[in-house]
């Protein structure tokens, strides 16, 4: 995965015809600890992957269901037999000559990232009285860089469900979008680009906003359940990223997952 596009494993997750279909009754955490996943993954791999990420989350039976989130890397990393792999949808396979020499000039152009956290990590959504919308629940952005080679000129696009409505501040409005499931988006669009902005470092993050990014519901969705996608897409000269993830409401509870 990480000399391809990255992603996630879910070890407590089944699977039916190569979706999700739920979790089982996860792992134990001792001795399978987060540091015993990062050992194996590690250690398997020539050089060990930056950005690596492993979370554990309480099952309530003891167990649990470890989420490993693997980063694209901006170099090339060789299995243990010697032999370069990258993911294919449900496959491991082989790299070509071409795709390692691809992978090895990752290096040479940015690779930009943002992350989104509610101001909050759980965040109560409140409804004024006798008011159309909710008030007003605030995200954070900050943007980073995981290459060595700095991004002098930079074009952030932020992407939220149609059916919230706020500002974000220092952005302007951008033309209307839609998710790959048709779902419609709203889209704030920022530039940034030497003498006016420093230019964006590796490992250097730094919010993305004047201030948070606040958004509103309609009041007739405050106290269900539903999903809001949210997400990002950068562009700089020699890269293109993007995102998305979902803003969930449960009930007048918000959580994010970026």
């Amino acid at each position: 995965m990480a000399n391809a596009e990255g992603g996630q494993f879910v070890y407590a997750m089944t699977e039916e015809d190569n979706l999700p279909a739920g979790l089982d009754n996860g792992i134990n955490p001792t001795p399978f600890d987060g540091l015993w996943f990062e050992q194996v993954l590690q250690q398997n791999i020539s050089p060990k992957i930056e950005g690596l990420r492993i979370r554990q989350i309480q099952l309530g039976n003891g167990n649990v269901a470890t989420v490993v989130e693997i980063p694209k890397s901006r170099t090339i990393h060789q299995a243990k037999d010697l032999r370069y792999y990258r993911r294919r949808n449900y496959r491991n396979d082989m790299m070509e000559d071409y795709e390692i020499r691809e992978a090895l000039n990752r290096a040479t152009t940015p690779d930009l990232y943002l992350k989104f956290e509610l101001v909050q990590v759980a965040t109560e959504v409140s409804l004024p009285p006798n008011s159309p919308r909710s008030e007003p629940f605030g995200i954070r952005a900050a943007i980073g860089n995981r290459s060595s080679q700095p991004s002098y000129y930079t074009v952030v696009h932020l992407f939220a469900d149609a059916r919230l409505e706020g500002g974000a501040p220092g952005f302007s409005a951008g033309s209307p979008a839609t998710t790959n499931t048709g779902v419609a988006l709203i889209r704030w669009t920022k530039k940034l680009g030497i003498p006016n902005s420093f230019p964006i470092f590796a490992e250097a993050e730094f919010s993305i906003l004047n201030s948070d990014w606040l958004l509103t519901m309609p009041a007739e969705l405050t106290g269900t359940q539903q999903a809001f996608p949210i997400g990002y897409l950068i562009s700089a000269p020699g890269f293109t990223g993007q995102r998305f993830g979902t803003l969930t409401l449960d009930g007048k509870t918000l959580t994010l997952a970026v």
